[in-house]
């Protein structure tokens, strides 16, 4: 069935990917509220 071969391959494609993307920007935010903090 195509349609569960696209649900798998954006599971285990595109949802790490989105998964990376938002843990950097996490670490992004963190990173910026911890400088502004040192200050």
């Amino acid at each position: 069935d195509s349609g569960n071969y696209l649900c798998n391959f954006f599971f285990f494609i595109i949802f790490p990917v989105v998964f990376d993307e938002l843990s950097e920007l996490k670490a992004a935010v963190v990173f910026e509220k911890s400088k502004l903090e040192i200050w």
